[in-house]
């Protein structure tokens, strides 16, 4: 039995060996780069893989590895012995740092009074370095060189870089003896007030000088053309901390501009150059005139307003004038606010300017008849009160000034319109015997055309145009219009309206239609009137047609057989020529296509009549061939005789 299981469990052992292996290879991962390592490094070891090389494998290796330590072994031995050598030399190092610190160890000891008293000597060294660092920053702080006070209070001495070097020193001076101030000190306090007070002293002396020094300065500032050099801007910043000097001296350069600009404008217009003439040479041609008076006016002002600009519109003066207005709230009149200020300025500078500008606008106004050159000066004007606005205030002398120029300048306008107008007026009004429109209704589109273009042109334009320039042409259409209404009366009734016509069509098609933008309502106003006089030369020719034609005779006599045919025999006659027998005024229009438009609308309205008439004929005579022998004419004919569609 026992036996048995033996030869049983025998086998069973080494399939248990076998799987074990066989588990073991299938677990192991040939994917783990360390194993990929080995085989490649046995693989560049074996050159060729028999059974012999495979049976000593193992042996080989160990073989290898063992010969590969012994190399190691043999290399490190080498090293034990010079680690051996370098422990001898750090002792014998150590031996004899022990002895060089006994030998200063006892060099110590016997030096240690002579430290001792050098220690003592360079804490006093440093105390008094101290005390003259002291000495030395109170003078720099608080001590002013006479030299530098000279500089500062001496007429003598000119404003330079040193001057306003000395004048940034007493201000920090100035600023520094608070921190004494600060104290608990009394001593210091005492020294901190003495020293403020002579400082302040030095200021004012000093700003007094710089204040004069600009004065001084601002009378050598003259023509159109002048810039505020480097020094006088400098200057004048320097002075924004005194409120009270600075607007003195701001006040000193407009007095001096204005009366520089005053001589300069003067010179313009009346002194000739050797590259240019007079301005008032030109005063024969106003426009020119005018715009060349304003533009000098302007490029004056411009410039005015750059040097201010570049003057305060720095952080410097700003800082400044914040500064002064601090320590001068009572004296700071309108300097808070530097846009104002500047406004204020440019307008007392330019304000000389306008009593010349004056004189000579309204000179060359007041002389001026022709409309369209009163309104294209008004224009002038208006282009330079525009432009003027970006410079200066609404209540400004230069703006108020040109208003009421150009107020003038239109009161003119209208003054020169209304002479024009009953010098029509006064004269025989009388109709050409083509009918065609007045010669001064052509002179005054021409006038109205100017005036237009002009304004097209202007910085006033709109699209749509506004309520003056609505007026304008009211008034340059208007009242020759009604002259043109008068002259019509005296014409006969088709005369009249053809008269009527021509004149509106002139106004509209020749001047209006140009500007179509801006007269669009004119244009409507005059259609509607013309429209109203076709309709009634409409009905006039219609009538004609009927009386013509025998309709109005004989539509009244269709019950008999001899009135109808006696309508037929007359109407064969009117029609073939009947457009060609329209009312010959028509002739006359100057606007062939409104000619047409009142021929055609009245044939239209015949042949409704026709139509009307050809219905009740059917009626009494239903027979169709007596009809037709009594009255052959059909609509469709008439039509075709009348060129209608």
């Amino acid at each position: 039995m026992s036996s048995g299981e033996e030869v049983v469990s025998t086998p069973l052992r080494a399939d248990n060996v076998i799987s074990q292996k066989i588990a073991n290879i299938l677990s192991t991962s040939y994917t783990d780069v360390s194993i990929r390592k080995a085989l490649e490094s046995l693989d560049q070891r074996v050159e060729k893989n028999t059974v012999e090389t495979r049976r000593h494998l193992r042996s080989n290796t160990e073989a290898e590895v063992i010969k590969a330590n012994g190399v190691v072994l043999k290399d490190f031995s080498k090293i034990a012995s010079h680690l051996r050598s370098l422990g001898d030399s750090i002792k014998e190092l150590n031996q004899k740092t022990q002895d060089m610190e006994k030998l200063v160890n006892d060099a110590s000891r016997s030096t240690s009074q002579i430290v001792k008293e050098s220690n003592e000597l360079k804490i006093q060294d440093e105390k008094i370095l101290g005390k003259q660092a002291l000495l030395q920053a109170y003078e720099s702080a608080f001590i002013i060189s006479p030299e530098e006070i000279e500089v500062l209070t001496s007429a003598a001495s000119p404003v330079d870089d040193q001057f306003f070097q000395g004048l940034e020193r007493i201000k920090r001076v100035h600023e520094d003896c608070q921190a004494l101030l600060a104290t608990e000190n009394s001593k210091s306090q005492a020294g901190g007030l003495e020293i403020m007070s002579s400082m302040s002293e030095y200021l004012d002396r000093a700003y007094d000088k710089l204040y004069y020094s600009v004065q001084h300065e601002f009378k050598h500032l003259s023509g159109q053309y002048v810039q505020l050099g480097k020094k006088i801007r400098r200057s004048l910043i320097a002075l924004a901390e005194k409120p009270s000097l600075f607007e003195s001296a701001l006040n000193g350069l407009c007095e001096n501009r204005q009366k520089h600009l005053s001589m300069e404008f003067v010179n313009a217009l009346s002194t000739e150059t050797a590259s240019s003439k007079p301005i008032d040479y030109y005063a024969y041609d106003p426009l020119r005139y005018i715009g060349d008076i304003m533009a000098w006016i302007h490029s004056a002002a411009v410039n005015e307003r750059e040097n201010l600009d570049a003057l305060f519109q720095t952080d410097t003066m700003t800082s400044g004038l914040r500064q002064g207005l601090a320590s001068e709230p009572w004296e700071h009149g309108k300097l808070d606010d530097i846009k104002g200020t500047v406004d204020s300025q440019i307008d007392k500078i330019t304000g000389s300017l306008v009593r010349p500008l004056k004189v000579r606008v309204e000179q060359v106004i007041s002389a001026e008849t022709k409309v369209t050159t009163v309104y294209q000066v008004s224009n002038v004007l208006l282009f330079y009160h525009n432009t003027f606005l970006k410079h200066f205030k609404q209540e400004s002398a230069i703006i108020l000034a040109l208003t009421r120029l150009r107020d003038t300048c239109m009161r003119q306008f209208r003054t020169c319109l209304e002479d024009k107008i009953h010098q029509v007026k006064e004269n025989q009004l009388q109709a050409n015997t083509d009918l065609q429109p007045p010669e001064f209704l052509f002179d005054a589109n021409s006038d109205l055309k100017a005036v237009l273009t002009s304004y097209e042109s202007s910085m006033a334009y709109t699209a749509g145009g506004n309520e003056e320039l609505r007026q304008i042409i009211e008034d340059m259409t208007e009242p020759y219009l009604e002259c043109c209404r008068r002259i019509s009366s005296d014409l006969g009734d088709t005369a009249a309206e053809v008269f009527l016509i021509n004149c509106y069509d002139l106004v509209k098609i020749n001047c209006l239609s140009l500007f179509n933008s801006l007269t669009e309502y004119k244009i409507q106003q005059l259609d509607t009137r013309i429209e109203e006089l076709i309709g009634v030369l409409v009905d006039r020719q219609f009538a004609q047609f009927l009386k013509s034609s025998g309709i109005e005779e004989y539509k009244d006599k269709l019950n008999d057989e001899q009135g109808v045919v006696a309508l037929s025999t007359k109407l064969d006659d009117f029609l073939p020529a009947a457009t060609m027998e329209s009312t010959p005024q028509l002739h006359r229009l100057s606007s062939p296509r409104i000619g047409s438009t009142i021929t055609l609308r009245a044939s239209q309205k015949f042949c409704a009549e026709f139509q009307r008439l050809e219905a009740k004929i059917s009626n009494l005579y239903p027979d169709e061939q007596t009809r037709s022998q009594l009255f052959p004419r059909s609509l469709d004919e008439v039509k075709v005789l009348l060129a209608i569609d």
